[in-house]
């Protein structure tokens, strides 16, 4: 470890305790890996929260209080990373990928959240967000969820028919 602050760390095994390869992403700060996945082809999906800056391996990503999501090779090469910086705290909490390919990612987030397209816009305290995008990693859609009271988005699975499930906490008890 080179800093005191935490890293996202990835090291699939290929059985009991066996890597097959492993990758530290991390500087100064904090970059968190909030949601890991494997698609079809055995490609490692995450899900981070970064302050600072995190370089997957296709150039350095930098931010405060941000979404960020890379695809990477069952080898550990990077496909592709995307970073969402925009207004407030935002956390991915859910990462998975439909049978095609397309991943989809959930969390929550409080003020504005752009993936591209129409921003989403919290209704009040921290709202929930759902979005997806291509195998190649281009945006396809996002929407929000929540009302005025606080909503967190606690767990995500995906099914191998068509749909997403959401696990969702309301904090003020609706």
């Amino acid at each position: 470890r080179v800093d005191a602050a935490p890293d996202a760390v990835v090291a699939p095994d290929a059985g009991p305790l066996v890597p097959t390869w492993s990758r530290r992403f991390g500087a100064a700060s904090d970059q968190d890996c909030l949601a890991l996945a494997l698609d079809a082809s055995g490609n490692v999906l995450l899900a981070t929260f970064i302050i600072g800056t995190v370089d997957f391996g296709n150039g350095p990503l930098s931010g405060f209080d941000r979404i960020a999501i890379a695809k990477l090779s069952p080898a550990g090469a990077t496909q592709w990373s995307r970073i969402y910086p925009n207004g407030g705290h935002h956390y991915a909490t859910g990462i998975g990928a439909a049978p095609s390919g397309a991943v989809v990612i959930a969390g929550s987030f409080e003020n504005t959240l752009n993936f591209g397209g129409t921003p989403l816009v919290a209704a009040g305290g921290d709202d929930i967000f759902s979005a997806g995008f291509t195998a190649a990693g281009a945006r396809s859609w996002s929407r929000r969820y929540g009302d005025a009271t606080l909503s967190l988005a606690a767990l995500m699975s995906m099914f191998t028919t068509p749909g997403v499930s959401v696990a969702y906490r309301d904090v003020d008890g609706v």
